[in-house]
């Protein structure tokens, strides 16, 4: 008599950074850009719980893509219910320590809330790459140095224009970088569209700093990336790898949270 062995189906593993970390790395730079110049310039006894919040709701949108996706996977999904849980918990933390230090660091949230609904949402149907997902969540992490202006006392005309400036920073960087892995892989692009994204910003930051809410010198990062999406998408570029774009973007970011800092403090 042969013995049947009755063997259970092999679900594939989902390794933790999978589960915890977010897949976009240019989302990073977007997340750490705003809360590094915030610090710098805006230090308050609210800053920490306000950067804890924000980074642990940043942290929590992995898990519960994960979780939502992978709900045929019990193994998977355990594991990221028991990170979102955490991450949340981390982010109302933060959130409650700000409500009792600075509640009204909390009102840009009812401008970024639904922003970042709209990426959620996004991720939760498989489009977390599409071009409104990304823009809304570069704008809704943006929000963050709007906090913590508000939370040191700046003036809501000042917190806003911090956040706009990080808004006008990562939008035409999402168009540009796009069109060029287009551009790089042989496909149909657009150039229109990114040059003039850069050219509006430069023109949003130029009137920032013409009232005192902006730094020259950051105008003049902001000049310089302009030329660089026309020269990135025309034929006299030099062709670039993904990664090497990548990390080319994450270097103009420094430079721009280094303007907005030296600016600040110089007074320029």
């Amino acid at each position: 008599m042969t013995e049947r062995v009755l063997e259970r189906p092999i679900r594939p593993q989902i390794s933790i950074s999978r589960i915890v970390l977010p897949t976009e790395h240019g989302s990073w730079s977007f997340l750490l850009e705003p809360l590094i110049v915030g610090g710098a310039i805006a230090w308050s006894f609210a800053a920490p719980w306000i950067m804890l919040m924000v980074v642990a709701a940043f942290l929590s949108r992995q898990p519960l893509k994960v979780y939502w996706l992978a709900r045929g996977n019990p193994a998977a999904a355990a594991v990221s219910v028991r990170f979102l849980l955490a991450f949340l918990a981390a982010a109302a933390i933060g959130m409650a320590a700000t409500i009792w230090i600075a509640p009204a660091a909390l009102y840009p949230l009812a401008l970024a809330g639904p922003i970042a609904a709209q990426q959620v949402f996004a991720d939760l149907s498989r489009r977390s790459r599409s071009l409104v997902a990304e823009l809304a969540g570069a704008a809704a992490v943006s929000s963050s140095a709007a906090m913590l202006a508000i939370a040191a006392g700046f003036s809501v005309s000042a917190a806003g224009a911090l956040w706009l400036i990080f808004v006008c920073r990562a939008v035409p960087s999402i168009l540009y970088v796009r069109n060029r892995l287009l551009l790089e892989k042989g496909k149909n692009f657009a150039l229109f569209l990114p040059v003039i994204s850069h050219f509006i910003a430069l023109g949003v930051c130029a009137a920032l700093a013409f009232v005192g809410l902006a730094s020259f010198l950051t105008v003049g990062v902001f000049a310089f990336l302009a030329v660089r999406s026309w020269f990135g998408l025309s034929p006299y570029r030099s062709k670039m790898k993904a990664m090497k774009i990548g990390i080319w973007e994450v270097v103009y970011g420094a430079v721009t949270v280094a303007s907005m800092i030296i600016g600040y403090y110089l007074g320029v």
